[in-house]
């Protein structure tokens, strides 16, 4: 979506239509590196692209036939707003190209109100998982979108989103004739600075790699709420509540895309050292926050990424298949309640707790996600499986940088999962088809790194079950 700017020089010309430049403005263009275009939307939707479908299909290696991911029914419109942030038209926006005194090529977009993206239909294989909707992203002054074409070797393409305070996207997902909303808010960090989103993208030794740049700012997905296909509100009009993260610094993120040379899909490896500052979970002026959240793989892990389901399979979907992990850690340094604006009302940290050393021993982490039959009618599911032996370290402090803690070693058995998940008009359903696992927890300690009593034992769980048709319904409660 980033790269949508490039749209305005493949549309029709019934679609847009390019301003001339006047004398006065070619002669301040003329003896300088760089134009200014400005693109109109004709129509009087501000439509100015639309595609039928887009389909990636995989080279059918194992016989079974065709698998593909297609998005049906494309469309994107330029529009502008009222005052109370209503469409009432076309709207339009500048791009400017420039070669900078280093030789890369600068493709800014400004002076945009807003745009919609929608989706008519997510599918694979033939068997659709719903709409998609991105409506009313609106640009607040100086916000911009970003492509620059760096030089080096190898080449760089970078893809900056630059959101200024008020600028926000109205979500819509449409799946069984109901429709789940939000309204996402780009607010700045804690020193002030506007949210900032960038990536680069470069192809080297046969495969692409895609690499996290500066990322700042606070995304907030705040009013989850279910309505019909008429805009009629369900479960009273009840919010499920707002999700969202903020300050994030990241030393390392990468994910590199290749052919599978040994069957069908793609593979690569993805890397990350990265920390958010906090997210959170708010609800009724009430909010939860996760804070100080550290992300390591130390070093990078091996991936693969398959359609699949042919026209005989009760579910199509795509799988992704994790091996190579031998010393990931994950940490959460606080739990900490407020009011909602996550400063006012704080409470103390709940305890910090880390996971550490997970290691799969050579195993692997599969995870599949289906669309079922009858389109839209159930849903999704999703399927996990994590290989035997697995094992990570535990910790449990009440400040992270406490010397007292509760510590543990634990490695799992066979674990798999299957779960339908449904968006239903009580809420989000989620269906258990099957459940097993077993843990052992060895090595229970605790003390202050220095001065422990022995282990307090180990706990093992065995033959954990869950019956099938179990359940877990999430629906809003009234305000209190």
């Amino acid at each position: 979506m980033k790269k949508w700017v490039l749209l305005s020089f493949l549309v029709a010309p019934a679609a847009v239509s390019l301003e001339a430049i006047n004398d006065d403005g070619m002669a301040s263009v003329y003896g300088q590196a760089g134009i200014t275009i400005e693109t109109i939307a004709n129509n009087a939707d501000g439509t100015v692209a639309t595609v039928g479908g887009v389909r990636y299909t995989e080279v059918d290696e194992d016989g079974l036939g065709d698998e593909y991911l297609e998005l049906n029914d494309l469309k994107l419109q330029i529009v502008s707003l009222d005052n109370a942030g209503n469409i009432i038209g076309p709207g339009s926006f500048n791009t400017t190209i420039d070669v900078l005194a280093s030789g890369d090529l600068l493709i800014r977009s400004t002076d945009l109100q807003a745009l919609n993206f929608t989706v008519g239909s997510i599918g694979f294989s033939g068997r659709s998982i719903g709409a998609l909707g991105l409506t009313r992203w609106r640009f607040a002054p100086d916000s911009y979108l970003e492509t620059a074409v760096l030089g080096g070797t190898p080449t760089k393409i970078r893809a900056r989103t630059y959101m200024t305070e008020g600028s926000g996207i109205d979500f819509r997902y449409i799946e069984d004739e109901l429709v789940l909303t939000s309204n996402i808010a780009f607010k700045e960090n804690s020193a002030g600075e506007a949210f900032l989103s960038e990536f680069f993208v470069s192809a080297d030794a046969g495969e692409l790699r895609i690499e996290l740049g500066t990322t700042r700012g606070t995304l907030e997905i705040n009013d989850l709420q279910l309505s019909t296909l008429a805009g009629d509100p369900l479960l009273d009009g009840r919010s499920f509540g707002d999700i969202g993260y903020g300050d994030v610094e990241i030393n390392q993120g990468y994910l590199t895309v290749a052919a599978n040379p040994t069957g069908e899909g793609l593979q690569g490896v993805l890397a990350s050292d990265l920390t958010i500052g906090t997210a959170f979970y708010r609800t009724n002026n009430k909010r939860m926050n996760f804070e100080d959240i550290s992300l390591k793989t130390n070093g990078e892990i091996n991936y693969r990424f398959e359609l699949e389901g042919t026209e005989n399979d009760f579910g199509r979907g795509f799988t992704t298949v994790l091996s190579g992990i031998s010393d990931l850690d994950l940490t959460i340094g606080a739990f900490v309640f407020s009011e909602a604006d996550g400063l006012t009302g704080r409470s103390g940290s709940l305890g910090s707790v880390a996971i550490e050393n997970l290691n799969l021993n050579g195993g692997e982490i599969t995870s599949s996600l289906w669309a079922l039959s009858g389109a839209g009618e159930q849903g999704i599911r999703l399927d996990v499986e994590v290989a035997e032996g697995t094992s990570f370290d535990f910790t449990f402090k009440e400040q992270k940088d406490d010397d007292a803690q509760i510590s543990a070693e634990v490695v799992l058995g066979n674990l798999v999962s299957e779960t339908l998940i449904d968006i239903t008009k009580k809420g989000l359903h989620m269906t258990v088809e099957s459940f097993e696992a077993e843990a052992h927890v060895n090595a229970i300690r605790l003390g202050d790194g220095q001065m422990y009593q022995g282990q307090t034992g180990r706990l093992d769980v065995d033959g954990l079950t869950v019956a099938p048709g179990s359940y877990l319904r999430v629906e809003p409660i009234p305000a209190i």
